[in-house]
């Protein structure tokens, strides 16, 4: 089974993200801080991350670090409501860390572009598989 993790502060948009996601074929997790998804993270093994960046105590930006240091090669979904300029900057910090992105959302967005960056991450499993 394909296994997703959200990571997003409002837990109203973290349950819409796991829904369409489970809708897509995905058993879903949701965290709504740091903690959480380190534990959730660290107990199983994800398929794909869908990460918001900005967010209180720990940000995006950090969580990729923490990513990168597990040497974590599950792809990644980043999100935010702040604008495109964060979400250019936490892609490019993830290439230089050696996180795959594979996809960004500005929110709010349609449930579309979710399936569709979901799409592509299950069909770059199977690629690689």
């Amino acid at each position: 089974m394909r296994k997703l993790i959200v990571l997003d502060d409002n837990p109203d948009f973290a349950e819409i993200v796991c829904c369409i996601g489970t809708t897509a074929g995905y058993s879903a997790q949701l965290a709504t801080d740091a903690k959480a998804f380190m534990r959730i993270f660290k107990s199983s093994t994800p398929s794909v991350i869908v990460l918001d960046i900005v967010m209180p105590d720990v940000d995006g930006l950090e969580m990729l670090h923490w990513l990168a240091r597990q040497g974590s090669p599950v792809p990644v979904i980043l999100m935010t409501g702040h604008g495109k300029p964060f979400l250019n900057i936490a892609a490019k910090f993830a290439e230089a860390s050696g996180v795959r992105v594979i996809g960004s959302l500005q929110k709010p967005f349609a449930d579309s572009e979710l399936r569709a960056l979901l799409h592509h991450a299950d069909a770059t499993e199977r690629a690689c598989a």
